[in-house]
């Protein structure tokens, strides 16, 4: 459980960027560490023989719920995103090569993060920000994208308040700690 506490208090200690490559990755680091790193521990054997470690415990499967909730929301938000731009650029003659890019931005914009600034990390001259604009404006206007935006941010929400909370959790140097 020492050994365990210890990566878990390393997991949460990622610098956290928005990473808008896909819906699924917009989760925060700390959170896909977590999950990772708790997938194959033994937490009901640790429940049962680590009294004290039950509060820790309740936080990574509160983390794990919530990641596993939020990736089934982004994965239906990915899927639609898919979707609208392949048919968008197919109907305009691009190239599937470029459905990564604009997916990245619009991504990025569901986020707030401006146009400007998510050019760079797609290798994007300036010239392209009114393209990649107009594609955001079309996919935005999608019923289907519509709807699941909102259970999208609100399970996203819930990730970063169940990581926030364990990540208090841990700081907290008597919860879980081995007596």
């Amino acid at each position: 459980m020492d050994i365990f506490r210890e990566r878990l208090r390393l997991a949460l200690d990622q610098p956290e960027a928005l990473n808008p490559k896909s819906a699924r990755e917009t989760a925060l680091a700390a959170t896909r560490a977590v999950s990772a790193l708790s997938a194959d521990a033994p937490l009901r054997a640790w429940r049962r023989s680590v009294s004290d470690a039950a509060p820790l415990l309740d936080g990574v499967e509160r983390v794990q719920r919530a990641h596993a909730a939020f990736g089934a929301v982004a994965d239906k938000l990915e899927f639609r995103l898919h979707q609208v731009i392949r048919a968008r650029h197919a109907a305009r003659g691009v190239a599937v090569t470029d459905d990564a890019a604009t997916e990245f931005f619009a991504l990025g914009q569901l986020h707030g993060v401006p146009g400007s600034e998510l050019l760079p990390w797609m290798d994007q001259p300036a010239a392209a920000l009114p393209r990649l604009e107009e594609d955001y404006a079309a996919i935005a206007a999608d019923t289907h994208i519509g709807v699941l935006v909102p259970p999208y941010r609100t399970a996203r929400q819930g990730v970063i308040d169940a990581t926030e909370a364990l990540r208090r959790l841990v700081q907290d140097e008597g919860v879980g700690a081995a007596r």
